[in-house]
């Protein structure tokens, strides 16, 4: 693999973990009931996380990839007590409102990088 595609793969891995974190804990207060505070925190923090990776030039391309998902969660999140689903609307809809900010030509790291895109590059390795 060339050294070039690693970063972009490694940070679409480690979005997909990360909202995989999420979606299971959301689906198993779904199925089981509510859980401790402590237990939504580590769920907020990881969205927290996630959503700060799509933010970054190199992650920005990858949330059309998500983007699925992300509504999904919304989704499943809605009236979980704690907080919790007020935390995901918000979080999730700041960052598909900041998504809709940001425009095919804006890929400043596709021209530093080379001639291919990070989100051409990451599907071309798939």
């Amino acid at each position: 693999m060339n050294i070039r595609k690693r970063p972009a793969i490694w940070l679409a891995r480690l979005i997909d973990l990360l909202l995989t974190y999420v979606e299971t804990g959301t689906r198993f207060t779904n199925s089981f009931g509510d859980i401790n505070e402590n237990f939504y925190s580590s769920l907020e923090s990881a969205l927290g996380e996630m959503v700060d990776l799509f933010r970054t030039p190199v992650g920005r391309p990858f949330y059309a990839r998500f983007q699925d998902r992300l509504r999904k969660l919304q989704r499943a999140a809605s009236g979980i007590g704690w907080g919790y689903s007020d935390v995901v609307l918000e979080t999730l809809g700041q960052l598909e409102a900041d998504a809709e900010t940001w425009t095919e030509g804006e890929d400043s790291d596709c021209r530093w990088r080379g001639s291919r895109c990070w989100a051409t590059i990451f599907r071309s390795s798939s």
